[in-house]
């Protein structure tokens, strides 16, 4: 009787254990499938009591002499605690969005409640996330535990990167919480230009300034975003404003206005440009400016969702965003025309619409796709209270010419007037040589492509204005188009943003592909402190994410690389990196001799 109790009592708790067990797992899956779609899971009371049910047994269990010092019980034990600390987080979360959520219906006039209050929540909440997530970081080893099957290894790794990445959406979190009751204008009123940029028409910031939007803000609340066309507007203009000479040689301008307001690739620098025009057109002074493109507009739809547009009869997509805009360019050409005005405002309104409203997922989809959108360069924001305009610089959504001790930056401006962007596909590639005296060698070659198969607007030949962004110092070698090496006459080399700028302007025929190659040299490597080489590259707004990058790094005999970031592929003397311009990059090796 004894021994037939004690097998019942051994058989409910190994059930117990398989249940538990069971329901950890399932809540498991269903986390990794939250980390996959972006959606917060949610873990309850039965999920929570099951895992820590587990760990008290396996604790229990690792006490047995010769047993808790086995891998077998410490990978447990590690993976349980681990798993743990992930419930919390998750709750912790929970509590973020929840307050972060009841913001964002504040600022758009959906909500009520103590708003000051919120911001504290909020920031505090954010901090104990931010611990916590660092705890699970540290917790868990670069390499997975020897007990996990070796088919999980790439699932570990993508997840312990995700965590990385999550931290810095945290951080990022914490930062623009600090600035958010200047930024909405809490206890007192702010106003920004949102600058609409069609990148099918490839200008310096991200694309033809054609409209834009005045965003009023009241008391940490948006109350009016009327949109204006930029023809309209700058027809308001009294007086005459010099333009830089390309647009007056190129475009054929005598005039500058708001529409080429984006010249300068600086944002901020075009930022105080674009509002100046405005408050001597409209009379209205600025706190700052924001610019998107319609890849951002893509990016928004992607994750919220198709919009209806009833004036139009029209459903617009991620799919579709590109073409129905140049449809309605290509219907209404004429300048002044509202109708590409009218399309992108009606997006942009049904858009907001859209977000004014938006359930938990909705809001999780949201933030992920406007920080997607500003790590890619589509959205960029710049405001006139240098205190929160050094803090957007700092998260690196300002916009701003990048400090670096190598760099690149190629901007590509449209001045063909079409749209021909829409077609043009694009490939990078850097060639960087460290020399036995450690000079620093560079050929940059850029292939275009201008699919476009009629000469009729908006297609045509693509008239480019292009310009090369360097470090100071640099020492321009060599340029060529096509076969043919292009005459010191025929480009301009000058100092702007202690950045040397070799300019030239490039033509693109229909159906056509033609390179482009630069031969340049940077300053030599410093032997003073530890032997290292850094290349930054800046993405230009409103050109395409999916660009390759290839990046070579060729270095002398001499020297040995001890760490490489990001992973590369090991040649001969050789390190190549395989990018794609879907953001600013930084290629750093650190070498030994």
């Amino acid at each position: 009787i004894i021994g037939r109790g004690l097998l019942i009592a051994l058989g409910i708790y190994l059930g117990s254990l398989a249940f538990t067990a069971t329901i950890s797992g399932l809540f498991l899956r269903q986390i990794i499938h939250s980390i996959a779609t972006n959606t917060l899971p949610k873990p309850n009371a039965i999920t929570r009591a099951s895992t820590t049910y587990l760990e008290a047994n396996l604790v229990t269990f690792s006490l047995l002499p010769g047993v808790g010092d086995t891998t077998l019980v410490q990978d447990s034990l590690l993976l349980l605690d681990a798993y743990q600390q992930t419930l919390h987080i998750l709750g912790t979360s929970e509590l973020l969005a929840g307050t972060t959520g009841e913001l964002f219906n504040y600022v758009l006039g959906k909500g009520e409640g103590n708003i000051a209050q919120l911001l504290s929540q909020s920031r505090l909440i954010s901090e104990e996330l931010y611990g916590q997530l660092s705890l699970l970081d540290g917790t868990l080893p670069e390499n997975p535990p020897s007990i996990l099957p070796a088919r999980f290894t790439s699932s570990y790794q993508a997840n312990k990167s995700k965590l990385t990445k999550l931290k810095r959406s945290v951080l990022t979190t914490k930062g623009l919480l600090s600035v958010i009751p200047d930024l909405i204008g809490l206890g007192g009123r702010k106003k920004y230009a949102l600058l609409f940029q069609n990148n099918s028409e490839l200008r310096a910031t991200g694309g033809f300034l054609g409209s834009f939007a005045i965003l009023s803000f009241e008391n940490g609340q948006l109350y009016d975003m009327p949109v204006y066309d930029a023809y309209t507007v700058d027809a308001q203009l009294k007086g005459r404003v010099d333009p830089p000479r390309p647009i007056k040689d190129i475009l054929g301008e005598s005039n500058w206005y708001l529409r080429d307001s984006n010249f300068d690739p600086d944002f901020p620098s075009t930022a105080r440009r674009a509002e100046w025009f405005i408050q001597k057109t409209l009379n209205q002074n600025l706190d700052g400016t924001i610019a998107i493109n319609i890849e951002t507009f893509r990016t928004l739809l992607a994750a919220l969702g198709p919009l209806n547009l009833t004036d139009y009869q029209e459903t617009i997509t991620d799919g579709n965003i590109y073409e129905r805009a140049q449809y309605y360019a290509e219907g209404n050409f004429l300048p002044g025309s509202n109708a590409k005005r009218d399309f992108l405002s009606s997006v942009a309104e049904s858009l907001f619409t859209k977000v004014s409203s938006p359930n938990q997922a909705d809001k999780l989809h949201l933030a992920d796709a406007l920080l997607r959108a500003i790590d890619e360069k589509n959205t960029l924001i710049s405001v006139v209270n240098p205190l929160t305009d050094r803090i957007f610089a700092t998260l690196n959504w300002s916009g701003a010419l990048q400090d670096a001790s190598d760099y690149a930056m190629v901007v590509d401006s449209n001045f063909g007037v079409n749209k021909v962007n829409y077609f043009i596909r694009r490939s990078l590639q850097a060639v960087i040589t460290l020399d036995q005296s450690l000079a620093v060698n560079h050929i940059l070659r850029l292939r275009y492509t201008n699919t476009a198969q009629t000469s009729a607007w908006p297609a045509g030949n693509y008239k480019n204005y292009q310009r090369l962004y360097l470090p100071a110092g640099a020492v321009i070698r060599k340029l060529k188009v096509g076969d043919e090496v292009i005459s010191p006459q025929n480009y301009t080399v000058t100092v702007e943003h202690h950045k040397t700028v070799i300019a030239h302007l490039l033509m693109i025929p229909i159906n056509t592909t033609v390179g482009v190659e630069i031969e340049y040299q940077t300053p030599s490597l410093s032997t003073l402190n530890e032997l290292a080489y850094s290349w930054y590259w800046q993405k230009q707004p409103g050109s395409s994410s999916s660009d390759d990058l290839s990046v070579y790094l060729n270095y002398p005999t001499s020297l040995k690389p001890s760490l490489i970031s990001p992973p590369a592929e090991l040649g001969v003397q050789q390190l190549k990196f395989d990018l794609t311009n879907d953001a600013d990059h930084r290629v750093s090796v650190k070498f030994s001799q």
